[in-house]
C-alpha cells in the first residue's frame, strides 16, 4: 500500500523507532488499551500545549524503567516470572529429588557398617520410611498437571520433610552417644537452595527450619558444647550461604527475565504507538483464526480492516512531526481501546496504517462496528485544515471478511480489505467500504 507515501512512511519510521527505545506505551506490558490522553483536543492548530505535553510525557516514559518498575513492585507481571522460572526448574526439582534418592539410598548401605544394629534399625525406618518416599512423592507430584502451579511449595514441603527426617536420623544417632555425620544436612540444604529449583523466599523458608530443626536436636541430646558448637555452627553456616547464594541466583534470573521481556516487545510491538507491529499481527491473527475454525463461528464473521489517515502527510508538514507521532498515538489508543478481548487484534501496519481483526454478529452490518470506529476517531476533533475530507483529523476504512472455507489466507483477506480501503479513498475519504464477500 505505498500510494504515496513512501518518502513520508521512511520519516515516519525513523521518528518512530528513535521514540521507541526511548518510550514505549505503558500498556504494551500492562495489557491496558487506552492510556491517560485528554481528548479535548480544539486547537485550530491541532493538539492544544497541555494535551501534547501529556502524551509526549507519557510516551516518554521508558518501557525498560515501566517494565522494571512494575515487576519489582509486585505487579502482577512478576507471576509472569514466577511462571517462567517454575518451566524452567521443573526438570531440575524432578532429577534433583531422584538423584537425592538415590544417595539415600547409597547412604543406607553404608549405615550398615558405619551404626551399631541398636541405632541402625531406627535410622533405616525414618530413611526408608519417610526420608526417601518424600522425595520419590515429590517427583511424582510435579507431574501432576493441576498441581504445577503450586510447584514451589510443592518442592519446599518435600525438602522440609526430607530434611527433618534427616535431622532425626541425626538426633537418634546423637542421643544414642554415636556420632552420625552432620555434614547431611549441609548437603541437603545444598539442595534446597541450589539443586531444587526452589525460589529465595520458599528456600530461605525450609532452609532456616532445617537448621533451626537441628539446632533444637542438639540442645535437647545435651552433647559437649565443643562438639555441639562445631557442628550448629557449621549447619547456621552453610544456611547462611545458601540464602545468600539462593538471593544472588534468583536476582540473576529476575534480570535475565526482565531483559527477554524487554527483547520481546521491542521485537512484537511499534515503538511509538505501543501497538503489535505487522510480524506479531500476522502471528496471532492466525491464531485467532485457528480458534475461529474450532468453535464453530459461534461469535459470528471474521472480519480485517485497513485503517489509515486521511491526509496525514499534510498534517505532518504543517505541523511537524513531533505533532504527527501524537495524531498516531491518539489514532491508536482509540482504536486499542475498541478492539479488545482474546479474539480481537489491532497493529500498526507501517506508516499512518492500521490492521484490525475481530468478530462481529451476523445480524449485524458488516460496516457498523468499523463505522463507530470512524467516527470515534473524528469526534477526538483534532483539528486538520489541510485535509479534504474532514476539519478534523479523520480515517478511511476497508473492510474484508476471511473466508473459513479453507482456501484464505491472510494476506488474501489483507489484499481485499487493501482494495476496499482503495475505493474508500478514492471516493473522497472518512469513510467505510466493504470487500465484496466472494
Amino acid at each position: 500500500m505505498g500510494r504515496g507515501r513512501s518518502g513520508q512512511q521512511g520519516r515516519r519510521q525513523g521518528g518512530g523507532e528513535e521514540q521507541g527505545v526511548q518510550g514505549f506505551h505503558a500498556y504494551i506490558l500492562a495489557g491496558l488499551g487506552r492510556p491517560g490522553l485528554d481528548h479535548a483536543w480544539r486547537s485550530p492548530h491541532g493538539l492544544d500545549a497541555p494535551a501534547a505535553r501529556v502524551t509526549r510525557a507519557h510516551a516518554g516514559e521508558g518501557l525498560m524503567a515501566i517494565t522494571d518498575r512494575r515487576i519489582m513492585a509486585g505487579h502482577p507481571d512478576d507471576d509472569g516470572f514466577a511462571a517462567a522460572f517454575d518451566a524452567q526448574v521443573v526438570w531440575r526439582m524432578r532429577w534433583a529429588c531422584a538423584v537425592a534418592g538415590a544417595f539415600s539410598l547409597g547412604f543406607a548401605v553404608l549405615d550398615t557398617y558405619w551404626l551399631p544394629p541398636e541405632v541402625h534399625a531406627p535410622v533405616l525406618r525414618w530413611r526408608l520410611g519417610v526420608l526417601l518416599p518424600a522425595l520419590l512423592l515429590g517427583v511424582a507430584l510435579t507431574f501432576v498437571p493441576m498441581l504445577r502451579r503450586h510447584l514451589q511449595w510443592l518442592g519446599g514441603s518435600v525438602v522440609l520433610v526430607s530434611g527433618l527426617a534427616l535431622v532425626t536420623m541425626i538426633w537418634t544417632a546423637h542421643r544414642a552417644g554415636v556420632n552420625y555425620p552432620y555434614e547431611g544436612i549441609s548437603l541437603f540444604l545444598l539442595l534446597n537452595y541450589f539443586l531444587c529449583g526452589l525460589r529465595f523466599g520458599v528456600a530461605t523458608l525450609t532452609g532456616t527450619l532445617i537448621a533451626l530443626a537441628f539446632l533444637l536436636a542438639e540442645l535437647q541430646v545435651g552433647r559437649h558444647w565443643a562438639q555441639m558448637l562445631q557442628s550448629v555452627m557449621f549447619v547456621l553456616a552453610s544456611n547462611l550461604a545458601g540464602i545468600v547464594g539462593s538471593y544472588i541466583s534468583e536476582r540473576q534470573a529476575r534480570a535475565t527475565w526482565r531483559a527477554e521481556q524487554r527483547l520481546d516487545a521491542l521485537a512484537n510491538h511499534d515503538g511509538l504507538t505501543g501497538l503489535l507491529n505487522r510480524r506479531a499481527f500476522d502471528r496471532q491473527a492466525n491464531q485467532i483464526f485457528q480458534r475461529y475454525l474450532r468453535t464453530s463461528h459461534a461469535r459470528g464473521a471474521l472480519r480485517i480492516a485497513m485503517i489509515d489517515i486521511d491526509y496525514f502527510k499534510r498534517y505532518n508538514d504543517h505541523h511537524g512531526h513531533p505533532a504527527g507521532d501524537t495524531v498516531l498515538h491518539a489514532v491508536a489508543t482509540t482504536l486499542a481501546a475498541q478492539l479488545r478481548g482474546s479474539d480481537s487484534v489491532v497493529a500498526r501496519y507501517g506508516g499512518e496504517e492500521f490492521v484490525a481483526l475481530g468478530h462481529w454478529a451476523p445480524g449485524q452490518p458488516e460496516s457498523a462496528p468499523f463505522e463507530q470506529l470512524r467516527q470515534q476517531v473524528q469526534a477526538l476533533a483534532i483539528a486538520h485544515a489541510d485535509s479534504d475530507a474532514a476539519p478534523v483529523v479523520s480515517v478511511s476504512i476497508g473492510v474484508a471478511r476471511w473466508h473459513d472455507d479453507g482456501g484464505d489466507t491472510l494476506e488474501q483477506a489483507l489484499a481485499r480489505a487493501d482494495a476496499a480501503l482503495y475505493r474508500a479513498k478514492e471516493s473522497g475519504r472518512n469513510r467505510v467500504e466493504v470487500a465484496p464477500d466472494q
